[in-house]
Parts: C-alpha cells; sequence; structure tokens
C-alpha cells in the first residue's frame, strides 16, 4: 500500500463505507478487507509427509491476507472460536493478546486517508500526462513485468526502463511511514 500497489480493496472499502447512507440507508464503519485468491491451492511435496505434517502446511495456506479491524465482536462474527484458521492474527497462548493483520479505528483512517492522497496523486500524474512505465520489482516471481504483455513495448528488458524496487516492510515500518505521511500532509 505504501508504493501503490494493493489498493484495489482499500478504495473498495472506503468508497463503500463512504457511501453507506446514500446506498444502504445507515452508517458503516470499515471492518476490514481480505484478499482471497482465485485460485486451488495445490500442496507439491517432495516425497512422503506425514498426515499432520500436510494438515499444518494445509492450514498455513488457508490463512488470508489484509488487513482488519481490532475488534473483538466483528473478529468473532467473521471467524468464532480462539484459534483463528482464515483470518491473519494469532492469538498469544500466554498473554491471550492478539497479533498479525490488525488495526485500531484510527489506523484504518490514516489507510484511507493515505489511499485518498495516492490515488489523487495517481490522478495528477495522468492529468498532467505522465505515462511513463515504471514497472515494480521485488524478485524474479514477484514483479509488474512478469505478465504484462506490454513488456516489449516498455522495453524493460533494454535496461532503458529502471525498475522500481520495492521492499517488504515490516507492520512497524508501515504505521511509521503512515504517521510520517500524516504529519506532513495533515
Amino acid at each position: 500500500t505504501l508504493s501503490g500497489m494493493g489498493l484495489q480493496m482499500l478504495i473498495s472499502l472506503f468508497a463503500r463505507t463512504r457511501e453507506a447512507v446514500r446506498y444502504y440507508g445507515r452508517e458503516f464503519e470499515p471492518a476490514g478487507v481480505l484478499y482471497y485468491p482465485a485460485r486451488y491451492d495445490v500442496e507439491v511435496t517432495k516425497g512422503r509427509v506425514e498426515p499432520e505434517e500436510a494438515e499444518k502446511q494445509h492450514r498455513k495456506k488457508l490463512r488470508r491476507k489484509g488487513l482488519l479491524l481490532d475488534d473483538e465482536e466483528i473478529l468473532q462474527a467473521m471467524e468464532p472460536g480462539t484459534e483463528p484458521v482464515y483470518l491473519p492474527y494469532k492469538i498469544s497462548k500466554k498473554s491471550g493478546e492478539r497479533s498479525g493483520s490488525l488495526a485500531d479505528s484510527r489506523q484504518l483512517d490514516l489507510v484511507e486517508r493515505h489511499v485518498r492522497r495516492t490515488l489523487g496523486e495517481l490522478a495528477d500524474s495522468l492529468w498532467s500526462g505522465t505515462i511513463a512505465p515504471d514497472p515494480f520489482w521485488r524478485g524474479e516471481e514477484h514483479n509488474a513485468c512478469r505478465w504484462c504483455p506490454y513488456r516489449e513495448v516498455c522495453r524493460v528488458d533494454s535496461g532503458e526502463v529502471p525498475l522500481r524496487k520495492l521492499r517488504a516492510v515490516s507492520r512497524e515500518e508501515f504505521w511509521q511511514a503512515l504517521e510520517k505521511e500524516e504529519q506532513t500532509h495533515g
């Protein structure tokens, strides 16, 4: 999200929240987004795997990615129980505290303002006529060019187009960056 990637679900969430009264007759509070791939994951292993290990690996694949409001009532409505299988958070056995892809309502507000600013910057860029290729790269398996039908047109392979190399950021870095952006842009 910091790089402008992965905004589609967040745009939808915040647009629906903002227009809730108009379309649904009441206000909504965003509860989060979950990304669900449109594919069925098949586990490939080398050699024989014990059923317990296969089940453990399968359960890892069930966990979704996304961002959720850290609210017990909402989380339980999404997935009842004491240990989430699908939702992207864990509960500490020692302290009982939740950790993972969770945000409080203030943090979700920060994300919404970041998404709005990013969309504004993208719109300004397009309006000004900027259409230069700007592909992201996070490795051979995770990059914008992998399936792009315009790869030859933008000539990224020639080296004339610099790749926007992205690195993964930790949750702490993400929230710090949004706080800093908020202070800068208010």
